[in-house]
């Protein structure tokens, strides 16, 4: 019995300890960074987008219900962000400001110029032709592929035809031989008979 206590005891110390945890500005968990296209990063504070997230959904009359369906996540991702624990990729923050109807640098809370001036259409816009690029070179390694496969099925094919077509004329050739021996077996057999005669 003395072990189940010792261990409800670590394990109510355990969550004791975590409900203490607070992010510290050192902390790696505070802080994020993401890489842009030019190259250059931009460090944001995780628990400001995450209380800017919560304060533009609510300011939309989102739920946060509605909003995981929106991001495709689940409910607590959402949850998650608002608290600052966890954030989505930048492309993923893109697609949430346009969401909110808000700015990406005024979300993450930095200087406007930190990003290329677009609108929110054009980041959208850049998005959606990024994805039909992919689908259409997605679908032309499909159609290659099929392609391959139907040449080979084509030669696979070509060939036991041939083959089939030599063993019928093999069949043919043999089957005349053995008519022709018959014949000859059955002429030997009938002039065996006359001379015995």
């Amino acid at each position: 019995m003395a072990n189940k206590t010792s261990k409800k005891e670590l394990r109510n110390k355990r969550r004791k300890l975590e409900r203490k945890k607070k992010f510290s500005p050192a902390s790696d968990n505070y802080f994020h960074t993401c890489v842009l296209d030019d190259g250059s990063t931009i460090t944001y504070n995780a628990i400001l987008v995450g209380k800017n997230i919560k304060k533009y959904r609510m300011a939309n009359y989102i739920s946060q219900y509605e909003l995981s369906l929106i991001m495709g996540v689940d409910k607590d991702a959402i949850k998650m962000w608002e608290l600052g624990k966890h954030l989505p990729p930048l492309e993923g923050l893109n697609y949430l400001a346009l969401s909110l109807s808000v700015p990406l640098h005024v979300l993450i809370g930095v200087d406007e110029t930190a990003f290329e001036k677009k609108s929110n259409e054009e980041v959208l816009l850049e998005e959606y032709d990024r994805k039909i690029e992919e689908f259409q070179n997605k679908f032309s390694e499909t159609v290659a592929s099929i392609n391959k496969n139907l040449k080979e099925i084509r030669s696979t094919v070509k060939d036991c035809s041939n083959q089939i077509e030599k063993l019928g004329e093999e069949l043919t050739t043999n089957s005349k031989n053995l008519k022709n021996k018959i014949d000859s077996d059955e002429l030997d057999i009938f002039f065996e008979e006359m001379y015995e005669e």
